[in-house]
């Protein structure tokens, strides 16, 4: 699972320096006047600001994983309102899918979150090394890539564990069935006759509604209406 986005790069070359904001968001493709949006374009897409529970979880979020793109963040905010919303709505929502993943699968959740940290510095020295080449940002770069690639295979390897003992349950299962066949169909049926008479039991202890009264019973013996 790949969190964030090229708005990190966005936020990490307007700070270090570049004019070239379609630079960033192309990931190193050159900026034309063609690829530059217009003004109508830009206010048009323009977001909506994060409300400030969104910001202050996201801010959050960078202090505690990233510090330094925190600090980029503070600087942003200064610099470019826009930009900063947009980085902090993707933050946040990066913060919120992991969030959802530590409840529903905190092993799982430990790799992607080292692997989101990762991806973070990552796209920051990107971005330093497309601004000013420097060998040793490079050199860097490569050995957070190696160590993503690690985390990754940390990964793959959890999912492929867990599919295998599903396979092997699913397995055990098709053997007892093709074992005895009549003995799995019986178990089905009791069940079903167990369903069935818990459903009966509720429906005879459940009260019947009254009949309304009709207005011929209402009317009393021997009493005949008198027509007009």
């Amino acid at each position: 699972m790949h969190f964030g986005g090229l708005r990190v790069i966005v936020v990490s070359v307007c700070l270090l320096g570049c004019g070239a904001i379609v630079f960033a968001d192309t990931v190193g493709q050159p900026a034309t006047d063609a690829q530059a949006p217009s003004a109508k374009q830009d206010s048009e897409k323009k977001p909506q600001p994060p409300s400030p529970t969104a910001e202050h979880s996201a801010l959050e979020f960078a202090k505690t994983h990233h510090p330094e793109l925190s600090r980029l963040l503070g600087r942003l905010k200064k610099n470019n309102r826009q930009q900063y919303n947009e980085a902090v709505a993707e933050l946040f929502k990066t913060s919120e899918q992991l969030a959802r993943q530590q409840e529903r699968d905190p092993e799982r959740y430990l790799l992607s979150l080292e692997i989101w940290k990762l991806d973070s510095r990552i796209r920051l020295l990107a971005a330093r090394i497309a601004v000013e080449e420097n060998s040793k940002l490079e050199e860097e770069l490569k050995q957070k890539l190696r160590k993503r690639q690690e985390y990754r295979v940390q990964q793959l390897s959890l999912d492929r564990d867990r599919l295998q003992s599903r396979a092997v349950r699913l397995n055990q299962q098709i053997e007892t069935i093709l074992a005895d066949p009549e003995s799995a169909a019986m178990k089905d049926f009791k069940r079903l006759q167990q369903s069935i008479g818990i459903y009966t039991e509720q429906k005879k202890r459940k009260p019947r509604n009254p009949r309304p009264e009709t207005e011929s019973n209402s009317t009393s013996p021997g009493k005949k209406r008198s027509r007009s």
